[in-house]
């Protein structure tokens, strides 16, 4: 079983519903910026999944070749704005899975999901510590208004439990009712452990930069050592089962009462 770095790109949001960074030319450099980075510094495969129609694989073509990146591109940016980026991210993670040669219809291979215009400058040693067959790795956080989540710029999975148990609940994401990618993604984990799958946070925690799609707010999570104690003690305490401790790096939605 292997590891598939797996970027997911939107470079034009059309008007995307809760999307401040909405410029094509601003976006398609981030990606570039960070698909270049990845490519530098991993060894690991990378599928790039794009889902505004625009192809700029024509800048990778030596590493398309050398079978280092897969490249996919289609036109599935057309649906209800109102749903928002989470319901499109989603689609373009099933897109991926079902289509890419990398993964090739591979149950057990493990998807290492980043935000496609995210750096982890710390992806390696992620990856080298959190690889166990069956076993979702992500971190949960609280939304703004006390709900779990799951943050989902950057998590470990297993392709199965993302097309049976996460992707079976894609239509249920709705940003405009306050349904969130997290929130699924959250109720998805919490099917997979019932299931008998296992679930682990990270201990080492995630450093991510890069500009949130949703906020236009810088993301820079290094931490400083008092940032970590919250962050380990915030792990320890997920660990025995509390979950009223608030991540305090999670930069959430505009605050508004839940649609039940």
């Amino acid at each position: 079983m292997g590891q598939i770095l797996f970027l997911t790109a939107c470079v034009n949001p059309k008007g995307m519903a809760y999307t401040k960074l909405s410029n094509p030319e601003i976006r398609l450099q981030q990606y570039k910026d960070a698909l270049d980075w990845y490519l530098e510094n991993t060894s690991m495969k990378i599928l790039l999944v794009e889902n505004s129609g625009y192809d700029f694989s024509d800048c990778y073509q030596k590493q398309i070749r050398e079978g280092r990146l897969e490249f996919l591109c289609y036109n599935g940016n057309d649906y209800d704005r109102k749903r928002g980026k989470g319901y499109g991210e989603a689609a373009i993670m099933e897109y991926g899975l079902l289509h890419s040669k990398f993964i090739n219809n591979n149950p057990n291979i493990l998807i290492v999901k980043v935000t496609g215009r995210l750096f982890c400058r710390n992806i390696k040693e992620l990856c080298k510590r959190y690889h166990q067959q069956q076993t979702v790795y992500a971190n949960i956080a609280k939304d703004d208004w006390n709900g779990n989540i799951i943050v989902s710029q950057f998590f470990i999975a297993p392709a199965d439990f993302l097309l049976n148990c996460f992707l079976s609940k894609r239509e249920e994401i709705n940003d405009s009712n306050y349904r969130h990618f997290e929130h699924v993604l959250y109720d998805s984990i919490t099917d997979w452990v019932q299931k008998k799958g296992r679930f682990r946070e990270f201990w080492n925690p995630l450093n991510l930069e890069g500009i949130s799609g949703t906020s236009g707010a810088i993301i820079k999570t290094a931490l400083s050592l008092k940032q970590l104690l919250q962050y380990r003690l915030m792990y320890l305490l997920h660990k025995i089962g509390y979950r009223g401790y608030i991540n305090p790096f999670y930069h959430g939605q505009p605050k508004q009462p839940i649609k039940v």
